[in-house]
């Protein structure tokens, strides 16, 4: 069923929306999970190490390392942001 050309609320919007997801669910979350899996993947593998210094033993590596001030962020963290 086509949008009217007319302008629209949010709730229209909306509205829209959820009968596209109503009419066609399973192309809706194959095209979804195309574009946001990949994403997630390589986003998830460049911050890798980033939470490596949480938690008790992160806690007590932080004490003991020379180096402490280390941030974790790098350029790849700042283009996935």
């Amino acid at each position: 069923m086509p949008l009217p050309m007319r302008p629209m609320t949010v709730a229209d919007v909306l509205d829209g929306a959820i009968e596209v997801i109503k009419a066609a669910p399973r192309s809706v979350i194959i095209v979804a999970g195309a574009l946001v899996v990949p994403l997630e993947l390589v986003s998830a593998w460049v911050q890798r190490d980033t939470l490596a210094d949480r938690g008790l033993s992160g806690a007590l590596s932080a004490a003991t390392s020379p180096n402490s001030s280390d941030l974790g962020i790098t350029g790849a963290t700042i283009v996935l942001l």
